[in-house]
């Protein structure tokens, strides 16, 4: 299944090309397919970061070239410092598994954030995280929003 893509990544003239990197990611996600998959619930070996690792190499193809970057490893987001001072409560931030960021001029600008959790993991825990996710998100998108105004 794979050798399709391997023959038109090397027919792709253009290897910065959205064609190309897509090429790329579906190589791969089905190269590593077997590796996504846990043999069942009891037997979760995978932490957090296998996910985070896996996910972080897609984005790699796709951000390459771009004026973007990753940053991993529970770092605290701006964004939500701000947001938690203006509201006078505690100004540490929120801890986020993956922030993207931009740089212009001499700032560095939060673009969004993502959070992982095992597979497994139950409801409560996957709602508290999601919740977390869009709440950063939202103040991520609220500081863009100010920066046009």
């Amino acid at each position: 299944f794979i050798e399709p893509f391997g023959r038109k990544k090397f027919k792709e003239k253009n290897k910065k090309s959205e064609n190309y990197k897509l090429l790329q990611v579906v190589e791969e996600v089905v190269h590593n397919f077997k590796s996504w998959k846990i043999e069942d619930d009891k037997h979760n070996n995978y932490a957090e970061m296998t996910y985070q690792c896996k996910f972080a190499n897609i984005l790699d193809i796709l951000l390459e070239n771009e004026d973007v970057t990753m940053y991993d490893g529970e770092k605290v987001s701006k964004n939500t410092q701000w947001i938690q001072i203006l509201n006078e409560s505690e100004n540490n931030g929120r801890k986020i598994d993956l922030i993207i960021k931009t740089k212009y001029g001499d700032v560095f600008f939060e673009l969004c954030s993502i959070e992982f959790k095992v597979q497994g993991t139950n409801n409560n825990t996957s709602k508290k995280q999601q919740s977390k996710n869009i709440r950063t998100n939202i103040s991520i998108l609220n500081n863009i929003n100010n920066i046009n105004k």
